[in-house]
């Protein structure tokens, strides 16, 4: 085996890796809108979100209690300042992060591979 051909098997093992990450990233994306449609679908067509406040609409409904609820740890239960937020949305949201860094560092890559 020459030094092209180590080249070559270097590039594969490279593009075998860059499709595994974006496998795994949309896959997270996957789980996450699972989570979030197993949270609505037992709990009558609405996310529940467990808050003090009254936070009524079409798409949530609010309770005070996670006994009041269907599967809380899968609910609305995560308060930053400008949402209620779950755990599927968090799953989703970072695996699309992380699936935006990996295209960067891909075509990065590309162009450094070019000169």
């Amino acid at each position: 085996m020459g030094v092209e051909d180590n080249k070559k098997i270097i590039t594969i093992l490279k593009k075998q890796e860059y499709l595994n990450k974006m496998v795994m990233s949309m896959f997270g994306v996957f789980l996450g809108a699972i989570l979030n449609v197993m949270a609505i679908t037992l709990n009558n067509g609405t996310m529940p979100v467990i808050t003090d406040k009254e936070f009524n609409s079409v798409l949530h409904t609010s309770y005070t209690t996670c006994e009041e609820v269907v599967r809380c740890y899968l609910t609305d239960i995560i308060y930053i300042k400008i949402a209620y937020i779950s755990i599927g949305d968090v799953i989703m949201v970072t695996s699309a992060i992380y699936m935006i860094i990996i295209q960067i560092k891909h075509i990065i890559n590309k162009r450094k591979n070019k000169k």
